[in-house]
């Protein structure tokens, strides 16, 4: 078993299995601090958005982004490049904590 840190703080263990032939890889990223930040900012929110030049509505962690797109069955580029797919995803109840403001994405 070997353990790899990448450049983004995730952590990959890689297990050989001499037995089938197969190599088993899983990666785990810690995001509580992003998942922390985003409820201090969700709370804090002014809930007005005509008066702000730039509204931040999410801080989204590449490792969440790329599990739900895993489990819907999209691609990650099409999760980065299609407006469509981000709202489907901002406005997804389960992902709430990546939300910094409150309200529905139109």
């Amino acid at each position: 078993m070997k353990k790899y840190v990448n450049d983004d703080g995730s952590v990959e263990t890689c297990h050989y299995d001499s037995s089938t032939g197969l190599m088993h890889v899983s990666k785990h990223t810690d995001v509580s601090h992003i998942i922390e930040a985003n409820k201090r900012k969700f709370n804090e929110a002014n809930r007005g958005y005509k008066e702000e030049v730039f509204n931040e509505v999410a801080d989204i962690p590449v490792a969440l982004a790329e599990q739900w797109c895993a489990q819907k069955g999209i691609k990650y580029q099409e999760f980065l490049n299609n407006p469509k797919v981000l709202k489907m995803f901002l406005n997804d109840p389960d992902n709430s904590l990546c939300r910094t403001k409150p309200g529905k994405i139109m």
